[in-house]
């Protein structure tokens, strides 16, 4: 089926759209995307196995409210010394 030429070009805004799409994605992987998309599927095959829980936030920050950890700025450290030595020497960390 032939369209000709005014077929082709009867809409600029697709193809302005699929070429800011395109311009998108590529300034996505460029700046970081590929480390979060890499991330996130790591984060998604541990919690599917197992060995770590879907909302890791949350446990997190429950343990901070037990006093069993501490935020410091976006990481976490365990408060006390014996437990974090005890998690340590049994293989949970």
């Amino acid at each position: 089926m032939a369209l000709g030429i005014a077929g082709r070009f009867d809409n600029p805004f697709k193809d302005l759209l699929g070429l800011l799409a395109v311009l998108f994605a590529i300034l996505f992987l460029w700046f970081g995307g590929s480390e979060v998309l890499k991330h996130y599927a790591l984060r998604t095959v541990l919690g599917a196995s197992g060995q770590l829980p879907f909302n890791l936030p949350r446990l997190l920050n429950y343990a901070r409210d037990l006093n069993l950890m501490q935020r410091v700025g976006s990481a976490y450290i365990f408060v006390h010394r014996r437990l974090l030595e005890h998690m340590a020497a049994s293989g949970a960390l």
